[in-house]
């Protein structure tokens, strides 16, 4: 089971205190875990008795009768990233801590998890590993160098097994320019009312998948796109990496995913046992009165083209609070263990909670499961 560790974190414009750690970031940890196969997700909290002590954390998917129990060649390895917060809120990846069947434990810090550029890395991603010929030595991560609201690389990081021991490697891509997307609108509502808008998710990366037949590594995020109408869409980006022995040799392809006037959050994405590069993400549209649902993509890498698909309608506007409605972090993708052309999309929908539209509490979520 691959498990990453994902926490929120605020576009900010500079990390402003530096690398500072406040007191309450040493002495109290709460970390959330999720299962890269089943994507259940579960949270751990952590007190320290002095600074550098590792939290007792379960590295074990917590749901019952998850699929990860299926002995996949990425049940082999576990890969945690943690992210630590500074004295100015920016959150950035401190330690990758890596455990492979059969090789010592090794716990990466420092310089060693910084970007290639010297930079501080977040949210990196462990590749989801599927394929016939899946390499229990190896383990891809992925993440996308940004500050702020915009970034233009994306880093390709690499764990593998070298006389015995684990080294971490990455090199960064110059993938052009993508900025942070802008909330997205729903039905019954618009862009100038902030009650409306929902949380189409930032630049970071939602997951990343590994096929090994293909030899490729596969990653998409929401950013901000103008596909036309006189609307300024979110859009979904995906990345796909065809990796080199050397990895600076790596080639690297990126496409849009977007519809006019059609806002598309956390999109995930993952291939079947074909090579057909498929995505599950949530979409809704103010103008067109389009409630929060949830969409199916085939994508054809070589051209670019997609066929896009509404997979359960959303029936109401979502309203869970004042404010900006968040939405998403809990999309997944995977292949069915027993059928490699079949994939598992969840996603979810805003469901109408059969009372009259208010601004406090509205909608209710169901959540959708489509293989």
């Amino acid at each position: 089971m691959d498990v990453d560790e994902r926490l929120d974190s605020p576009n900010r414009a500079s990390r402003g205190g530096g690398d500072r750690v406040t007191e309450e970031t040493r002495n109290r940890e709460s970390v959330t875990y999720v299962c890269a196969v089943c994507a259940h997700e579960w949270r751990e909290h952590s007190h320290k008795g002095r600074r550098g002590t590792r939290p007792n954390v379960r590295l074990e998917c917590t749901l019952p009768k998850c699929a990860c129990v299926i002995p996949l060649a990425s049940a082999k390895r576990t890969a945690v990233t943690e992210e630590i917060k500074d004295a100015a809120g920016w959150r950035y990846a401190r330690t990758i801590e890596v455990r492979f069947e059969g090789v010592t434990p090794k716990v990466f810090a420092g310089d060693e998890v910084e970007n290639p550029d010297g930079s501080k890395s977040f949210t990196v991603q462990p590749a989801v590993t599927n394929g016939t010929g899946a390499a229990s030595k190896v383990q891809y991560l992925l993440s996308f160098e940004y500050f702020g609201g915009w970034g233009h690389k994306l880093v390709l990081w690499r764990l593998k097994v070298v006389n015995g021991r684990l080294k971490l490697a990455n090199e960064a891509f110059k993938v052009g320019t993508a900025f942070t997307a802008p909330s997205g609108t729903q039905c019954g509502g618009s862009r100038s009312n902030p009650n409306t808008r929902w949380d189409t998710g930032d630049l970071r990366l939602v997951n990343a998948f590994f096929d090994v037949d293909l030899g490729n590594v596969y990653a998409a995020h929401a950013v901000e796109s103008d596909i036309g109408g006189g609307y300024l869409e979110s859009s979904a980006r995906w990345y796909e990496v065809d990796v080199a022995n050397t990895l600076g040799n790596s080639m690297v392809e990126r496409g849009i995913v977007g519809q006019s006037r059609l806002d598309l959050g956390w999109p995930v994405v993952a291939t079947d046992s074909l090579g057909n590069l498929l995505m599950a993400v949530s979409g809704a549209s103010g103008p067109d009165d389009v409630c929060l649902s949830a969409y199916g993509v085939d994508i054809n890498t070589n051209t670019d083209a997609f066929g896009f698909a509404q997979v359960s309608a959303g029936e109401a506007r979502y309203e869970w609070g004042v404010g900006e409605e968040r939405w998403g972090d809990y999309n997944a993708i995977s292949r069915d263990p027993a059928d490699g052309t079949r994939m598992a999309m969840v996603n979810a929908i805003a469901k109408s909670d059969g009372a009259g539209s208010t601004f406090t509490f509205q909608q209710v979520v169901d959540v959708v499961a489509v293989i």
